[in-house]
């Protein structure tokens, strides 16, 4: 307003505070901060020698005011985050992440301890199952051989595979000796015992290779076995949920911030981040709305990237401020969880044809108290709390690249119009010249003239 001013004689002075401005903003240094302060102060001492009239230098002390104040809130905004790695926020997240890796080295440590105790409880039922296999089988040997001579041979079979299976090898038939009336039973039970020693083997080799493990159910009470190693496997299958669920949610973000480093616009970020969110949580579709200021102070939700929606739904693609379930939430500045889906709200769109979302939820993306974006995912599966809190996380970041991402842009159009201003001066100051040239040679004609 004050550069579209007619009665100021010198522009010089608002070139001089533009500089100083952009300088602090690309360097962040406050000499430039007080640069521009000591500068404005002596703008309005310029001006109130008499050379403007009162209500002239009303409108210039009254913008003046506004632009510092707004440029002041630039610079407490830049001493909060920080102007090194060891002031403001900067510092804050240096020591959070310092903090969270000695947590996670500690976690790792604590799993692996869990783990070293699981497999000796595993061997120590091992060793218990094995003494008291060995010591049934001496004792059931010895009464068939001493009272029944005609057993002997399939006695001595059977002993043999005892060994084997107490030297470990756990592939031992002695099926052939069913075929012996008085063994049969016996017979029978051991091969259950071999049969339960391999499912054990089979459990900590699956413990071993970190692979899914599935619990069986324990038939009796009496399993003292059973219901150790169910144990065992419910802490380790726990264990490894929780640490896939960590992974998949640090993989997530790590995924997440690559985004937001390679993006340069808000659409192609838009664009990148709503199918990267679709694909990485497995869902159907999603659409992302930023919020853009109009005239007065008036703020919509314009719809900036989709994925899989029917554009029918979202043919206006602008959403007002307590429109719907989106500008309800954009007014209340909360997430929403719908699992139950109002009738014709939406559908999914396939090959097959369309069908209403079982899961609906509205992601609030804000920085403190300020929505950036909401986005909206729907899926025909519900999802996990574990999912909705890294949407949450998300959702923090994708507001913080969208703040900076329209600092950018703003900064970008200021600085094309400052260099559209310039080339206008340029162009008034050689036309001045130039005409100061024929008015001089008006004037050295004049004089000949008159001679």
């Amino acid at each position: 307003d004050i550069e579209k001013a007619d009665f100021l004689p010198d522009l010089e002075p608002l070139l001089s505070l533009r500089r100083h401005e952009k300088d602090f903003i690309l360097r962040k240094d406050l000499g430039y901060a007080d640069k521009l302060r000591k500068e404005v102060a002596a703008m309005k001492a310029n001006y109130s020698n008499g050379s403007l009239s009162q209500e002239q230098m009303m409108f210039l002390k009254a913008n003046l005011d506004n632009y510092l104040a707004a440029f002041e809130k630039i610079v407490a905004n830049e001493k909060q985050i920080g102007f090194t790695e060891k002031e403001g926020l900067r510092l804050l997240v240096s020591q959070n992440q310092t903090l969270l890796e000695s947590r996670l080295v500690g976690l790792q440590i604590k799993l692996n301890s869990s783990t070293e105790i699981a497999m000796t409880a595993v061997k120590y039922i091992v060793w218990v199952v094995s003494v008291f296999f060995l010591a049934f089988l001496a004792l059931i040997t010895f009464i068939f051989f001493v009272f029944n001579n005609s057993v002997r041979i399939p006695v001595l079979r059977l002993h043999e595979a005892a060994e084997e299976v107490s030297d470990g090898r756990l592939s031992v038939d002695i099926s052939e000796l069913k075929q012996y009336v008085l063994l049969n039973e016996l017979v029978s039970s051991i091969e259950k015992i071999i049969l339960k020693f391999k499912s054990t083997v089979e459990v900590v080799q699956n413990i071993a290779t970190n692979k899914n493990v599935v619990i069986d159910e324990v038939k009796t009470d009496n399993d003292e076995v059973g219901q150790t190693l169910n144990s065992i496997l419910t802490q380790f299958n726990d264990m490894r949920d929780k640490e896939q669920k960590r992974a998949w949610h640090n993989e997530g973000l790590a995924m997440f911030a690559e985004i937001v480093r390679d993006q340069n616009t808000i659409k192609d970020f838009s664009d990148k981040t709503i199918t990267a969110l679709v694909k990485y949580l497995q869902i159907n579709q999603a659409g992302l709305f930023v919020a853009e200021s109009k005239e007065e102070d008036e703020v919509v939700l314009v719809l900036s990237a989709m994925y899989a929606f029917n554009r029918k739904k979202y043919a206006q693609k602008i959403i007002e401020p307590g429109q719907g379930l989106l500008g309800q939430c954009y007014l209340e500045k909360e997430s929403m969880l719908l699992t139950e889906v109002p009738e014709g709200y939406t559908s999914i769109t396939s090959g097959l044809g369309d069908a209403s979302p079982r899961c609906i939820y509205v992601l609030v993306c804000k920085t403190k108290d300020k929505v950036e974006a909401i986005v909206e995912l729907a899926s025909f599966k519900k999802l996990e709390p574990y999912q909705i809190e890294f949407l949450e996380k998300v959702g923090e970041n994708i507001a913080s690249a969208l703040y900076f991402l329209k600092v950018n842009e703003n900064t970008s159009k200021l600085m094309l119009e400052f260099k559209h201003q310039a080339e206008i001066l340029r162009s008034q100051e050689e036309e001045m010249r130039q005409n100061m040239e024929e008015m001089a040679a008006i004037q050295e004609s004049m004089v000949r003239d008159n001679k």
